[in-house]
């Protein structure tokens, strides 16, 4: 038996099929109410039904005892069938209201309640219903109907048939139906259509409804824009006879196309002619709607005319700065941002695309040149989510449909508000270098709901501020769930000073009439947190066009703020550092510098410095040595410090400390650098005056030093020397290490070289001696013997090779190489070669001081050291020398800088220099 229940408002009816007491199907008319279903549930088989509810009872009650296994044989099979997957509720009543059997729908609806009391599962009551059908049914055996207020506050309508019937009897067939359920989905439905027409009628875009091109329905914005005060009015003219004539194969041709099914591009830009004459451009969209059966076309447009003035303004002003776009073999253009209507284009952009006349390919779309929608969605999505597109690979298509591979880079330009004005973008044809087809990825885009896709929150609220609609992106931003905010007052989402500010706008707008753009809220989600979300607002009218409530779209933009908290921190971190700092772009021009900067480099203002490429500032000899070490940064190879001599403004020369971070963009792509320096220009003039105090050899940094010798001895001293001044040392060599050790008292790390795997063992290939040496991180000296077994392991080419290599590596890190090299082992030819690349250990010549001289410096640093300053005649006293004699040895001393005078008062007091203790620790040791 299969019933169908109808609810509506003037009430409850049935239709379905039954089964008769003979066997055969017969169908409940259609409309029937439930006061004539007696008649059809009295032929049914009351017997069988009664047979049914024994079995569906399974035992819970003793009344079900007394069916004998006869009547459960008789059982009809398809009755029972029926009634169980009945969609209406169907129970067995017995005496004292106990439930003996119920159906599948109950069952979900109740659980399984058998052997329990009717009125307490059903109407959640403590007594029988007065009056109630179930028991009148029973007491006059005849089929009662009636209505009853089930848990829920459900109204259900109730039929009880006694059975068997004709006569009293103690139990009855009851069908239950809902009532109430088909009423709430009307009245949903009626509910949801009003709204969605209200957002129809109060969309700032203009829509319409066309047939044919005759206009059928169109709210209020569209009469705007076209100029007509009634709806009247406007379906009297074609949608054709408002565009520009210029325009209209346009429309037919997109008609068309759709019709076939192509993929078009979202919108189009046409001119149009409203009511008065006036022209307009319009950036419109359309989409096919089947309505009864008949073809319509839904179009929303919004008036871009003034976007449009700017446009051509903008193309007017650039003419100046065409030359350089039109000579060079890229396709350069700049179109109106996501609408895709170019503003101008370079004759390579022609050559590129297959067009003869620039008029022609204006009026494409950027839209239409793409050979697959997908890469042209992949393009949008990324300038809308980074502002740019960096050497993108697109298939595009010339103007004949032929396919080629393309190189695109895009950048959106903002206008002061932050706003996009426009994209500036190349693209390269790269058919020939791309050989292989690429794989495309297809993906279909699903259209939801706008208030539903959106990140943003939407929200309604009445006159007095209280939420009556909003979307699920407002409760995740505020932190309720569905259906928490509705009744709830905006004014319990923040403190009471912020509610205040909140009125105030809320009543401008309702004065005013005028919406309000985004400004600033704090708001406590529901959870205690504080977040920044920037709102808007605007009216909501009725149908009168009287203000009944507010709607807005609210952002949380707390990260926005907090990264504009930290930016301001840094910024003023960096303007206050006194160390300098400068950001570049990737070609290394000068984009950003501190105060620091400016001051050291002695110019007045940035723009000194701004723009230019900070390899200008780098005296010419420097500059592979900065591009070298730019490209080991980039590839993170490199990690420490470097040093450059900087020309400043008035052409002399510091030397620079450099720590340089590169910058790069989420795929990895250089962007530029944060160069951090600092003068030690003092410490390096004092290292190279230490140096030449404490040094036997002249040995510079930077450089490699080569010497002939069988066994290596000068080539020791020279390593000793570097030892002494500071720097790292390094011992490669074949010879034993106990050899190194007995003539070198510093530390020093130390490599064999040889064929063999241990820690301390480094392999005679030129890969492996590279890598060790460029793996120092300070500056080091280094000390290469038995360059000899190099050759015969690698060969002279390569070994000279490498010698090569590591002269760049010492230039670029400081490193200091000494070479050992014996003469004997090595050809005429090939040893002139190597010294040529190489520089000579030679000694320095030191200035020397006489021994009456040193006395006297003695005699100051014994009372230096004792903390006494000596006047002239108390030296010329301790040394035993009259006070001429004293007092010229003095001035001597004085003129060469290896004593400094101090006066207080008439007395002049001596006490030694960092020179003359530099030569005090050389000629004392």
């Amino acid at each position: 038996m299969k019933f169908y229940i109808h609810a509506k408002k003037e009430g409850i009816q049935l239709s379905g099929d039954f089964c008769l007491k003979d066997g055969s199907m017969s169908r409940i008319p259609e409309g029937l109410d439930m006061k004539d279903v007696f008649s059809i549930l009295r032929s049914m088989d009351m017997m069988a039904l009664e047979d049914m509810a024994a079995r569906g009872h399974r035992g819970s009650s003793s009344e079900s005892s007394c069916i004998s296994s006869t009547m459960i044989e008789d059982l009809h099979e398809s009755i029972f069938r029926s009634l169980e997957n009945a969609e209406i509720g169907i129970t067995v009543i017995g005496k004292n209201n106990c439930i003996l059997y119920q159906n599948d729908a109950l069952r979900k609806d109740f659980g399984d309640v058998t052997g329990c009391i009717c009125y307490e599962v059903y109407a959640g009551a403590h007594e029988p219903c007065s009056p109630c059908p179930v028991n009148d049914c029973m007491e006059k055996g005849a089929i009662e109907t009636g209505y009853m207020l089930a848990k829920g506050q459900r109204n259900m309508g109730l039929i009880s048939v006694p059975f068997p019937a004709g006569k009293p009897t103690d139990r009855a067939l009851v069908v239950l139906i809902d009532s109430g359920s088909r009423l709430k989905a009307e009245d949903a439905a009626l509910e949801s259509e009003e709204k969605y027409r209200c957002l129809f009628e109060s969309s700032i875009e203009g829509v319409c409804v066309a047939r044919d091109y005759r206009i059928v329905s169109a709210n209020r914005a569209a009469l705007d824009i076209l100029g007509y005060e009634t709806l009247d009015e406007l379906t009297q003219v074609s949608l054709l006879d408002h565009v520009a004539p210029e325009h209209r194969s346009r429309i037919r041709d997109r008609t068309m196309r759709r019709r076939n099914g192509e993929a078009l591009p979202p919108s189009l830009d046409i001119q149009i002619i409203c009511k008065d004459g006036r022209r307009k451009y319009i950036e419109a969209s359309t989409a096919a709607l089947i309505i009864s059966d008949e073809p319509y076309t839904l179009a929303s447009f919004r008036d871009i005319t003034e976007h449009a003035k700017m446009e051509r303004a903008l193309r007017r002003s650039e003419e100046k700065y065409r030359t350089l776009a039109e000579n060079i073999d890229v396709g350069v253009y700049r179109n109106a941002g996501f609408s895709g209507r170019f503003i101008e284009v370079n004759p390579a952009m022609l050559s590129i695309f297959g067009y003869e006349t620039k008029e022609e390919f204006m009026e494409k779309n950027i839209m239409e040149l793409f050979q697959h929608v997908s890469d042209c969605m992949r393009v949008i999505c990324q300038m809308e989510k980074h502002g740019y597109v960096r050497n993108e690979e697109l298939k595009m298509k010339k103007k004949g449909g032929t396919p080629f591979f393309a190189l695109m880079s895009a950048v959106a330009v903002t206008d002061s508000n932050g706003v996009v004005s426009h994209f500036d973008g190349i693209i390269e044809d790269i058919t020939e270098r791309k050989k292989a087809e690429q794989e495309l990825r297809k993906s279909e885009e699903k259209y939801r709901n706008i208030l539903e896709s959106i990140e943003d929150g939407y929200f309604e609220v009445d006159l007095a501020g209280t939420f009556t609609f909003y979307n699920d992106s407002l409760t995740r931003i505020l932190g309720y769930s569905g259906t928490e905010l509705l009744g709830m007052n905006y004014g319990g989402l923040m403190d009471e000073k912020t509610a205040r500010m909140v009125f105030e706008r809320f009543h401008r707008v309702f004065t005013r009439r005028v919406p309000e753009k985004a400004s600033d809220w704090e708001i406590h989600r529901k959870n205690g947190e504080k977040r920044s979300i920037e709102a808007s607002i605007s009216l909501i009218y009725d149908s009168e066009g009287e203000p009944v409530g507010f709607r807005g779209i609210a952002r949380d933009v707390t990260e926005r703020k907090r990264a504009e908290r930290e930016l301001t921190l840094l910024s003023t971190a960096v303007k206050m550092s006194n160390e300098c700092i400068l950001i570049t772009d990737a070609e290394g021009k000068i984009l950003e510098v501190n105060e620091a900067t400016l001051r050291l480099y002695g110019g007045l203002v940035k723009e000194d410095l701004l723009g230019k490429n900070s390899l200008g500032f780098l005296p010419p000899e420097d500059h592979r040595k900065a591009q070298v070490a730019f490209n080991e940064i980039m590839g993170n190879r490199f990690h420490g410090t470097l040093e450059f001599d900087v020309i400043l403004k008035n052409e002399s020369r510091i030397t620079l400390e450099t720590n340089i971070t590169v910058l790069r963009d989420d795929q990895g792509a250089v962007r530029g650098a944060i160069i951090i320096a600092r003068d030690i220009t003092d410490r390096k003039k004092a290292e190279r005056n230490m140096k030449k105090r404490l040094m036997k050899y002249d040995l510079e940094e930077g450089n490699i030093y080569s010497f002939q010798e069988e066994t290596p001895e000068i080539t020791i001293e020279a390593f000793k020397d570097l030892l002494k001044v500071g720097y790292a040392g390094l011992v490669v060599s074949r010879g034993p290490r106990t050899r190194f050790e007995n003539s070198i008292e510093n530390e020093f790390d130390y490599l064999w070289l040889a064929e063999r795997d241990h820690e301390i063992v480094l392999a005679p290939t030129l890969e492996d001696i590279k890598r060790k040496i460029g793996s120092l991180k300070t500056a080091s000296a280094v000390l290469i013997d038995r360059v000899d077994y190099l050759i015969f392991k690698n060969g002279f080419e390569k070994t000279f090779s490498l010698v090569c290599d590591l002269r760049e590596m010492a230039y670029l890190h400081n490193h200091v190489l000494i070479f050992s090299v014996d003469p004997s082992t090595m050809a005429e030819k090939e040893l002139r070669q190597l010294m040529k690349e190489t520089m000579k250990i030679v000694p320095i010549e030191k200035e020397d001081i006489p021994e009456f001289l040193l006395e006297f410096l003695r005699a100051v640093r014994r009372e230096n050291l004792v903390g006494r300053n000596p006047s002239y005649s108390e030296l010329g006293e301790n040394i035993g020398v009259s006070k001429p004699t004293a007092r010229k040895r003095i001035r001597t001393l004085l003129n060469r800088g290896y004593l400094r005078e101090l006066r207080s008062g008439r007395r002049k007091a001596l006490e030694l220099t960092e020179k003359a203790k530099i030569v005090m620790g050389i000629s004392l040791t």
